[in-house]
């Protein structure tokens, strides 16, 4: 008698019931993973996902707030705040602000979780491509400020100088700078010396006040033309071109007042100096 009883209990049947597609992955992928977790097949699986909301009931717990295994690792998977789960269901609250309630989130957690990576990754992609307009928009301005200054300067022109050394001049040697940092110094057996700490510290021993009696220089007003542009392969925005238009007259390089250089000899006819 007892036999036959141990039959009939292990006796296996069959509890089929209709739902949704998205219903069934939502029970599949509970079941296995009560089944993973607790080492069980799938009709144990679901038998101890019944034994524990009937504990939960009887513990005067609602089923909302246990939280299935597969749900738990949508949440942990993502990471948005927005993303919650109320009442078995997920929800999300990114426009709760405007909308004053939660837009829920219908398909199995698996498509959820897909969902809101798809979202999360349009998102960042929009909050990259800010950044990157914003940054456009400085280098924007940053180039049209440079615009306007080079403007000025093609305008009005800029001074600049050039440093040379008369020492040898009398042999028809004349030694400009080519860098305005550097002269060779005949003084020096022609080494390369630094103008600022050797031509304009060395003292003339005529006056006793440096700069060295055969160091000069001679500032000339330059102005950028349009050939220049083009010479050096220079592209510019044609609005500013158009704007400044190099070609009018008063944008014209022009002679500057030509400047007299003392210098410390004088050319006799017959070939000797004098200091």
């Amino acid at each position: 008698m007892l036999h036959t009883l141990d039959l009939v209990r292990n006796t296996l049947v069959t509890l089929s019931f209709r739902v949704s597609e998205s219903e069934k992955e939502y029970a599949n992928g509970l079941i296995e993973a009560i089944a993973e977790q607790e080492d069980m097949n799938k009709s144990e699986s679901l038998i101890e996902i019944l034994r524990r909301y009937e504990r939960s009931l009887i513990d005067d717990k609602t089923n909302e707030n246990w939280v299935p295994p597969n749900v738990s690792q949508v949440l942990k998977t993502i990471d948005c705040e927005f993303l919650k789960f109320y009442d078995q269901d997920f929800v999300c609250l990114e426009k709760y602000h405007s909308t004053k309630k939660p837009v829920l989130l219908e398909g199995s957690p698996q498509q959820v979780q897909d969902g809101c990576q798809a979202c999360g990754y349009y998102r960042e992609k929009k909050r990259l491509q800010k950044i990157q307009e914003l940054r456009q928009k400085e280098y924007i301005k940053r180039l049209e400020k440079f615009m306007k200054g080079l403007m000025r300067i093609t305008e009005k022109g800029f001074i600049t100088d050039i440093q040379f050394c008369i020492c040898d001049v009398l042999e028809g040697d004349l030694g400009f700078s080519r860098d305005g940092l550097t002269l060779k110094c005949p003084l020096e057996n022609g080494e390369i010396v630094y103008i600022n700490d050797k031509c304009k510290t060395l003292v003339n021993n005529e006056n006793g006040l440096p700069p060295c009696k055969f160091f000069a220089s001679l500032e000339r007003l330059v102005r950028i033309q349009k050939e220049d542009w083009e010479k050096e392969n220079l592209t510019l925005p044609q609005t500013f071109l158009e704007d400044l238009d190099l070609d009018k007259p008063e944008y014209q390089d022009q002679e500057p007042p030509r400047e007299t250089i003392e210098a410390e000899y004088e050319i006799k006819e017959n070939g000797g100096e004098n200091e």
